[in-house]
């Protein structure tokens, strides 16, 4: 049955997605050649070209690639809005290592929690911590999630109460 449910909501969205196309209103939002653009390395400006620059800059430096450049390090005046890249540049394999590894604590103590833990709140919050922490890893990808603050103070928030509370 939820073999079903996705499929017809799939095609439910296609359908909307084909007969909006041809309304005039919504065609400017369904224009997908500036997402090809960003896809682009050849693109300066483009959010590839842009990652490419910055590493390949890490990598005229061996020197830092350690420990990396520094917090708010300006490598081509650009913003890589990627948490990944931009915790390479700034903090080397050594910083990029740690968030990966707290980043996988918080995911196996959410799920430990979620699997052992008898108190009906903490097996709630530990649920959404742990859906939380891989949706922001895949947003990461391509933005900063856990450093903006709207996002990160409810999530860091939820993740220290979980983190610290006691199991019984």
């Amino acid at each position: 049955s939820l073999l079903l449910i996705i499929f017809v909501s799939a095609l439910i969205v296609v359908s909307l997605l084909l007969v909006l196309q041809h309304l005039p209103v919504f065609q400017r939002n369904f224009n997908f050649e500036g997402i090809f653009l960003e896809l682009t390395a050849e693109n300066e400006t483009s959010r590839l070209g842009i990652w490419s620059r910055q590493i390949n800059l890490a990598f005229q430096e061996p020197l830092f690639l350690f420990f990396g450049f520094g917090k708010s390090v300006i490598l081509t005046g650009e913003e890589s809005h990627s948490q990944y890249i931009r915790n390479f540049i700034e903090t080397g394999v050594v910083g990029s290592l740690i968030f990966l590894v707290l980043i996988f604590a918080i995911i196996k103590k959410a799920w430990r929690r979620f699997l052992i833990d008898n108190d009906p709140f903490l097996v709630g919050i530990s649920s959404g911590i742990f859906c939380l922490t891989l949706t922001m890893v895949f947003i990461s990808l391509t933005a900063e999630a856990f450093i903006v603050v709207k996002i990160s103070e409810v999530y860091w928030f939820f993740e220290l109460h979980t983190f610290f509370c006691k199991t019984e």
